[in-house]
């Protein structure tokens, strides 16, 4: 380094006003503190060096007590538990870890605060329709200008694009994927006399009095066309297109309608944003091969950043881990905190607004693989009669049937008929009959239908399903002859069209491959092993590639939704008439519940566990 690039970085160092250094006052600050506490940390009198030789070159430095002892803002350290077995564990709270995002300037700036309409294609997992239509995931309110605060059920003054200042009342706040970040408002229009004369000429109101508001139409405006906030009226009629005439509210309609937000009041004048969860639970290798235990393990992601960001490791949250205990086990501390921060919220500071605001934390949804879904959500699992977490489908049934699908209250009801059961014998009896046990189980009691927080997880669902079990059972039917060809084909094989190859022997070593191998494979398999394969086996593959399409495609378009589930369908009908040994394992029934999946979440690649099992190996180093 010369002398200029030393006094470029002496004059760096000595500015005081780095704001992309928050929580800490200056870069300066912030590198001898993770000198300090680095995992490798120096000795004090090497560290003392250090502070001699900057105040040697003119730097004001900290006193190393002052850096040493800093503490971050709002951080809570992990606190101990005690699992129901009384084993303890530690956990880091998930409001320390919202606390820490918002105040991050970058993470606050990124995150997503409204519901996001799309018309077109689902490309992140707040285009999905679960974000968009259940009113626990709305947008409470908007701030208009910093200064005024709109909350939904507000009666409101807007700019109508016809009428001029008109009142009207918010039903929802939101984005439209096609218009970027412009907040949009669903207003239904309250129209005085005149005004709905002037919408509907020939109407007569001679019956009604002047001071009700008439319910027109609702209308979407730009949240920037809302002018004040006004007092609810007393009296308004519904304006019937169908009938040309005038309805009146019940008494409680009138209420519901006329109410308002209960966030207004516990807000008391603060921002309040609404900041859905994703919470994944994984477990490492037991295998005796491995060289770590099982450790179980929770995770933290905001729902609200995009793909590529939620897919950093920076941005997936260590909850808490144990190899003594389950990942239910756990979840006390869990399902308490998600009760709280959905109902009471959390007052935090953000740092896109700069101040403090509420934040309500609903859960979106979890991310698991089969065993470990089944297990959070007291299904007996994939070896059960009632196999499938999601319907109700029976091992004695055909696969391609979708059964009634589970719901919430209704394993609540059949937990309580097995618990009341008198024999052990009559309990079990049951257990098979429902699909489920009765555990107490935390995660049943937070808010909403933890059986809709489940989709389908594709890793542990097709690359270790279907696509494992197809390989296998393909490569014992080739002759020793026929696996030196498909050797020589792979090793022939142009590979510049894909991102990643296929390592080791796929002939004799297919059986050890991890996700990604099958993953590879599998787009390239139609090239490689079809002439060996027998007219059925054909079938099954195409109809599997069909299949991988769809599941690994980085968009979902609502439109074609049937037409996705059909060739699922298809897939599932193609492996029954021509490899029905591979039903024995019951994935093959979940891609009937793919497309509805992508539906409430987008494309897969949101909610795929691929994106962040790579965090639970760093458990184990």
């Amino acid at each position: 380094m010369d002398e200029v690039s030393v006094q470029q970085l002496l004059q760096l160092l000595g500015n005081s006003d780095h704001t992309s250094c928050l929580p800490f006052p200056s870069l300066l600050f912030a590198l001898l503190f993770f000198l300090i506490h680095s995992p490798h940390p120096m000795g004090k009198s090497n560290l003392s060096f250090v502070w001699f030789v900057m105040r040697m070159a003119g730097l004001r430095v900290p006193s190393f007590t002052k850096v040493k002892n800093f503490k971050m803002p709002d951080f809570v350290s992990p606190t101990r538990c005690l699992s129901p077995q009384g084993l303890p564990f530690y956990y880091r709270s998930i409001s320390s870890v919202i606390s820490q995002c918002l105040g991050t300037p970058k993470l606050a700036s990124s995150l997503i605060r409204f519901p996001v309409e799309s018309t077109t294609t689902y490309t992140e997992i707040y285009h999905g329709k679960r974000w968009n239509s259940e009113p626990r995931f709305a947008a409470p309110m908007v701030s208009i200008a910093g200064v005024l605060h709109v909350f939904v059920k507000d009666c409101v003054t807007f700019l109508h694009p016809q009428l001029g200042p008109t009142r009207g009342i918010i039903d929802k706040i939101y984005h439209r994927k096609d218009l970027g970040t412009e907040v949009l408002v669903k207003v239904d229009t309250l129209l005085d006399a005149n005004q709905f004369k002037f919408m509907v000429p020939n109407s007569c109101l001679f019956y009604l009095p002047d001071s009700t508001l008439i319910l027109y139409e609702q209308i979407t405006v730009v949240s920037s066309a809302i002018v004040c906030v006004q007092e609810k009226p007393l009296d308004v009629v519904r304006w019937n297109r169908v009938t040309d005439s005038f309805q009146r509210f019940s008494p409680d309609e009138c209420a519901s309608y006329l109410a308002t937000h209960p966030l207004k009041a516990k807000a008391a004048g603060r921002k309040v944003v609404m900041l859905p969860l994703i919470l994944f639970a994984d477990d490492t290798s037991g295998n005796k091969s491995k060289k770590w235990h099982k450790f179980e393990s929770w995770y933290l992601l905001l729902a609200g950043l995009p793909r590529h960001m939620n897919a950093k490791v920076e941005n997936i949250h260590f909850l808490c881990s144990s190899d003594s205990m389950s990942a239910l086990d756990m979840a006390n501390p869990i399902a308490d905190e998600l009760i709280l921060l959905e109902g009471s919220g959390l007052e935090v500071y953000d740092a896109l607004h700069n101040e403090h605001v509420l934040v309500i934390a609903p859960i979106l949804l979890f991310i698991a693989d089969n065993p470990m879904a089944s297990l959070l959500l007291n299904h007996l699992g994939g070896s059960a009669i009632k196999y499938c977490r999601i319907c109700m489908a029976d091992r004695d049934e055909s696969p391609d049937i979708i059964s009634a699908i589970r719901t919430l209250q209704d394993s609540l009801q059949q937990m309580v008929v097995i618990s009341s059961q008198r024999t052990q014998q009559l309990k079990d009896q049951h257990r098979t009959l429902y699909g489920v046990r009765e555990d107490s189980n935390p995660l049943l009691h937070i808010p909403g239908d933890a059986y809709r927080c489940f989709p389908l997880e594709l890793l542990h669902t097709l690359l270790l399903g279907p696509v494992k079990y197809f390989l296998i059972e393909v490569m014992a039917t080739f002759s020793k002859a026929q696996k030196e060809e498909i050797l020589a084909r792979m090793k022939a094989f142009n590979f510049s069209g894909f991102h990643v190859k296929v390592h080791g022997n796929v002939c004799y070593h297919h059986k050890s491959f991890v996700g990604r191998d099958y993953k590879a494979w599998s787009q390239m398999a139609l090239f490689i092993i079809s002439p060996y394969l027998t007219e059925g086996q054909q079938k099954v593959l195409l109809a599997l590639s069909k299949v991988f399409r769809i599941a690994y495609c980085d968009f979902f378009d609502p439109a074609e939704a049937d037409t996705l589930h059909q060739i699922c369908v298809g897939f599932v009908h193609t492996v029954r008439d021509f490899m029905p040994s591979l039903l024995r394992k019951q994935k093959v029934h979940y891609f009937l519940h793919l497309v509805e999946s992508m539906q409430d979440y987008g494309p897969t690649s949101a909610f795929s566990a691929e994106r962040y099992i790579c965090t639970s190996v760093c458990v184990c180093v």
